[in-house]
């Protein structure tokens, strides 16, 4: 009797050190399994997050762009020729030749609109040349023009003489009886120093 009983508390012994162990193992799964989950939802968030920051770069679109890596949204171009105000301007980016003229305070009465493509777009550092009626048509080397026998038609051959400017100069000629010299051309309204100074190379007076 002794010996069954010593028997039976030892397998009662047993039994709560299975039931332990059987708890603790419980215990251990439940731990992972929660730190599963909280895995799991981190990654649910992470793409949420995510997700968010594509959305918000494609509704800022280029200014999103142009903050990331550093691209300038102006440019800078040096505007010259048959317009009121010569000069270097900024501009933004995407502006064309027409937005360069209008910076720099429009045409000359004298500008050669129709040989200028006014929507091609610029770049950053260009020069934008807006040329003279009859630019071109006369060289140097090929014969000046005589401001005291050119009729208006020869007058408007040289680089930066309109209708009007040609009109001015026979007016002054024939008031004044000629020119005597080049340089005199610069009393003719209308026609300075800046005129002059594109003019020179193609003018002479007998």
């Amino acid at each position: 009797m002794k010996i069954r009983k010593e028997a039976d508390k030892m397998n009662k012994k047993i039994w709560k050190i299975a039931g332990l162990i059987l708890l603790v193992a419980m215990l251990c799964s439940a731990c992972a399994d929660t730190e599963l989950l909280l895995d799991e939802e981190d990654y649910v968030q992470a793409d949420e997050m995510a997700e968010d920051a594509d959305i918000i770069a494609l509704e800022t679109g280029n200014e999103t762009m142009a903050s990331v890596s550093g691209i300038n949204e102006t440019i800078w171009v040096h505007v010259c020729g048959a317009v009121t105000t010569p000069g270097v301007y900024e501009l933004p980016v995407g502006s064309r030749i027409n937005d360069a003229v209008v910076s720099a305070g429009g045409f000359d009465e004298e500008a050669d609109r129709e040989s200028v493509n006014l929507v091609e777009e610029i770049a950053d550092g260009q020069q934008v040349r807006i040329p003279f009626i009859g630019e071109g048509q006369i060289n140097a080397g090929s014969g000046l023009i005589d401001l005291n026998s050119a009729d208006a038609k020869q007058l408007c051959q040289i680089p930066g003489i309109g209708e009007s400017r040609a009109e001015a100069i026979i007016k002054y000629r024939d008031a004044n009886g000629g020119f005597d010299s080049p340089e005199e051309l610069m009393q003719v309204p209308g026609i300075k120093e800046g005129i002059y100074a594109r003019v020179s190379p193609y003018i002479e007076c007998r």
